[in-house]
């Protein structure tokens, strides 16, 4: 029994250095794993040169006709509609008249201001024959001229006055709205008729603001309205790009006699811009993040992040704006876990 409590109290007393030469064993161990160098992997990637090259955009909008001319008819004088002469979709010729109106007090008071002008050039003419008898003074004389004028624009006025009772097409056309009937009385300044050209017609689409810059007047366009085509050309280039939306607008004209083309249809607008000289580069390049747009660079079989502003894209390739120039090298394939700065071999 002495002897097994002996030998316990010698274990005991050796645990602190046991425990001691583990750990030294444990950091050896370490250590040596840390001397091992941790050897980074090379990514096989391909490369490719940014390319100039003469690219011609071709760009899709949607928009409705309109006429190219359109007229809101009001009445310059207040009355009731004494007769309508036309119908929604009837033809009218520039000077038809369309409305007329019951103008029989302003009659009267015409025929009451050419009386007044009759009596006022009377008396300016009696004052004449007396001055050179000496009875009437110039002033007289001055008072019954002024008093003549004023009868002779009132007599204008009034004719001019009595001539709105006929409300006439101001140009050749259709009727497109009716708003009111025979026997309304209508206040001045009335939308009575809508009159439109609908031989004459136009389109305005919104551009987008980067194609804006290739298109010029008279460049012709492709309008497609379902089965039915035409060409027109480009009449007017707004000069702003709307805040918002980026895009520009343009106008086109074109003379139809095409009934089927009505104001009001959609119809698809195909543009096709002039050739301009870009520094392209493929699709696959290019990756995006918060940061934009950016592409790997190869300098020194190192990947290099480069950040770029890019413009039109096309189906295979798009536009580099800044960021590059066609000497660089950018890497087009081989990105997996690729990150800035990784060793890279090419492949060749």
């Amino acid at each position: 029994m002495n002897d097994f409590f002996t030998r316990s109290n010698s274990l005991h007393s050796l645990r602190p250095f046991l425990m001691i030469l583990l750990m030294l064993a444990v950091t050896a161990c370490s250590d040596r794993a840390a001397e091992k160098p941790h050897k980074k992997s090379v990514h096989t990637v391909k490369t490719a040169s940014p390319e100039w090259q003469d690219i011609r955009q071709h760009y899709t909008s949607s928009a409705n006709i309109q006429p190219a001319r359109q007229t809101q008819i009001s009445n310059q004088i207040a009355g009731r509609i004494e007769k309508i002469h036309v119908y929604p979709g009837d033809r009218v010729k520039q000077g038809d008249i369309l409305i007329s109106l019951d103008a029989r007090l302003i009659k009267a008071e015409l025929n009451k201001a050419k009386a007044q002008f009759k009596q006022a050039s009377i008396d300016a003419r009696r004052l004449q024959n007396l001055e050179q008898q000496k009875l009437s003074s110039e002033d007289e004389i001055s008072k019954a001229q002024t008093l003549l004028d004023i009868a002779q624009a009132e007599v204008e006025r009034l004719q001019i006055q009595y001539s709105y009772r006929h409300i006439k097409a101001a140009f050749n056309g259709r009727i497109a709205e009716r708003l009111v009937n025979e026997g309304d009385i209508v206040p001045l300044h009335t939308h009575l008729l809508s009159l439109i050209n609908t031989q004459q017609l136009k389109i305005q689409a919104g551009i987008s603001a980067r194609i804006m810059p290739s298109l010029s007047l008279n460049d012709r366009v492709n309008i497609q309205c379902d089965e039915q085509s035409l060409q027109a050309p480009i009449t007017r280039i707004y000069p702003a790009i709307d805040l918002q939306s980026q895009q520009g607008q343009i106008e086109v004209q074109w003379q139809t006699q095409n009934s089927s083309l009505m104001p009001g249809r959609l119809c698809q607008i195909n543009i096709q811009g002039k050739k301009i000289r870009r520094l392209m580069i493929p699709n696959t390049a290019i990756h995006h993040d918060i940061q934009g747009a950016y592409v790997y660079l190869n300098r020194n079989n190192k990947a290099i992040r480069k950040n770029i502003k890019t413009g039109i894209q096309l189906k295979k390739m798009s536009e580099v704006l800044t960021g590059l120039n066609e000497n660089d090298s950018i890497i087009t394939a081989g990105f997996l876990n690729l990150s800035d700065g990784d060793a890279i071999s090419l492949n060749l």
